[in-house]
């Protein structure tokens, strides 16, 4: 993911990254080599050094309890979802695997992940645990700008009209309202397809969830959307214990990360009408 906060936190991020990155590497090869037989390996891995090294801003288990119900709950089972923020690639091994599941398919699911990262060095990382995992082939790291990758994609006929089913915001949050305007302008999305968006309580995106709340634009002709915001402290699943305070000192329970932000709220949102 792509946040831009303070310098000092900026630096904090990117080594904890780079010590991940390094740590995850180093592992004995018969540890390495159940990160391809088993799915859930290699999140395993990420989420234990984070806890233990205050790694933040993964898109932590709690969460994604609740970002799991709503696509388990989908009529239609997603295929395809879009990630504004790759950061380490954490999110997206976790989203493949889930995709998988709701469709009943384990690895023989058609499903695909393309992820968004704005730094060159996140985005490398993301591409080696996607290569550690054996799913390099099913996780398209883009590097640079979120809207610009988009775009391409469209241009390039990789993501024809309504090919995208769910949209996972979490890259900074200013973009967020602008992001989902783009997904809308592309016409990428289908009646019910999910926007998840992480944050939006802390360090918060009011204009989005007011956007959303809305319905949309509310223009003529545009897209309607319905919205719930879910607590990740009632998540189906028990809520990591967070390590944490600003840059990882005494935090506070649940929030289902793993770095200290506060944030506890996952914004879902569904498509309901296209408007046409």
């Amino acid at each position: 993911m792509s946040h831009q906060y303070h310098p000092d936190f900026e630096q904090m991020v990117a080594e904890r990254a780079a010590g991940l990155h390094q740590h995850i590497l180093a592992l004995p090869a018969d540890q390495q080599a159940t990160f391809q037989s088993d799915p859930k390996a290699l999140p395993a891995a990420i989420e234990a050094y984070a806890r233990e090294n205050r790694v933040p801003m993964l898109f932590g288990p709690a969460k994604m309890a609740q970002a799991a119900a709503a696509l388990a709950a989908m009529p239609v089972p997603p295929r395809i979802l879009v990630e504004f923020g790759a950061y380490v690639g954490y999110s997206a091994l976790r989203w493949v695997t889930l995709l998988e599941e709701v469709n009943k398919g384990g690895g023989d699911a058609d499903v695909h992940v393309y992820t968004f990262e704005l730094d060159p060095a996140k985005a490398q990382i993301a591409r080696d645990f996607a290569k550690a995992a054996g799913r390099a082939s099913q996780i398209t790291v883009l590097e640079g700008p979120g809207d610009v990758s988009l775009s391409k994609l469209v241009t390039d006929g990789v993501l024809p009209p309504g090919s995208v089913d769910v949209v996972f915001i979490d890259h900074w949050e200013p973009r967020y309202k602008p992001d989902l305007q783009l997904c809308e302008s592309l016409g990428v999305l289908r009646v019910g397809s999910l926007i998840v968006a992480d944050n939006t309580d802390y360090p918060g995106a009011p204009d989005y969830v007011a956007y959303v709340k809305n319905g949309g634009s509310g223009e003529p002709g545009a897209i309607k959307f319905e919205t719930t915001s879910y607590d990740a402290d009632t998540a189906p699943e028990p809520p990591q214990k967070r390590i944490g305070g600003r840059f990882g000192g005494p935090g506070r329970p649940g929030g289902g990360g793993f770095g200290g932000s506060p944030s506890k709220i996952v914004e879902v949102t569904k498509v309901v009408s296209l408007g046409s």
